[in-house]
């Protein structure tokens, strides 16, 4: 099974090297449907694969989810393929309310969808077993994912990933814009991450200026989310597309003069690979 977070252009090379890999099963997380987030969903190969299941789970807005999107953006005039040739495959499962939900991965379990409470109930021990379709498995061999809004003009997802096998978190908080103070929830879902992606397209200058209410960070706002939560490596995305790669030089710069020393900070590129 690969998992994917969001099908922008970067989702090409990368289904195209999974299906070199052999990939039986695809996973796709959106964490919300802007079109630089799922450009990449209908020129990539897998959605044209029918024996490749493909589970889609996103945010739902005005009725739309995973499923919604696609029947929209794979339609004629715009699409030469109609999303009915694909649908078979394509299975949308709608994430109404995130932070209610859990996601758990096994490598034999595959994944399930359960309520928060009804995780509660299970418990979060060492000797907890966890149901799937094909029974049950223990929480410590899973990948277990949690889910916040962030702050952005539409409704947006940021995942919490926890490898249970090794205690290691990563959270992908892209599409965050800066806020007044750090919510307490936020905190929560980013406390002790050992890797943390987060949205930094802006200097503090241009976003004062210009771009407040856009949707998108500034190396100020990442420093201060870190700080608050204890997370002590941050990788700068969702770069500005106009933006050199001076530029970006220049927003990770603005961060590192303002850093503690015990935080690492960098910014992300096309095809980095972060050991976690």
């Amino acid at each position: 099974m690969v998992l994917a977070v969001d099908a922008g252009s970067g989702f090409l090379p990368l289904s195209s090297d999974a299906l070199a890999q052999g990939m039986k099963e695809l996973v796709l997380l959106f964490t919300h449907y802007h079109y630089d987030h799922i450009q990449g969903l209908l020129i990539a190969p897998p959605i044209y694969i029918k024996p490749i299941p493909i589970h889609a789970f996103g945010p739902v807005q005005d009725g739309v989810g995973p499923l919604e999107m696609l029947k929209e953006v794979m339609r004629p005039p715009f699409h030469p393929v109609d999303s009915k040739v694909v649908r078979g495959h394509y299975h949308g499962y709608n994430l109404d309310h995130p932070a209610g939900k859990i996601l758990l991965f096994h490598a034999q379990g595959g994944l399930r969808l359960l309520d928060v409470d009804q995780f509660d109930r299970l418990g979060d021990g060492p000797d907890v077993q966890m149901p799937f379709k094909g029974g049950r498995y223990p929480l410590k061999e899973c990948l277990l994912l949690k889910m916040h809004y962030s702050r952005h003009p539409e409704r947006t997802i940021s995942y919490r990933f926890e490898e249970r096998p090794t205690g290691k978190t990563f959270v992908f908080l892209t599409d965050e814009e800066n806020r007044d103070g750090i919510p307490l929830e936020l905190r929560k879902h980013v406390a002790g991450a050992d890797l943390v992606i987060q949205d930094v397209q802006y200097t503090r200058s241009t976003y004062e200026a210009t771009t407040a209410g856009y949707g998108h960070g500034t190396p100020d706002w990442a420093l201060r989310v870190a700080v608050a939560s204890g997370s002590r490596r941050i990788g700068f995305t969702h770069h500005d597309p106009f933006a050199s790669d001076e530029k970006v030089d220049a927003i990770l710069e603005e961060g590192r003069r303002q850093a503690p020393t015990d935080i690492e900070l960098f910014a992300c590129a096309d095809g980095d690979v972060f050991e976690v």
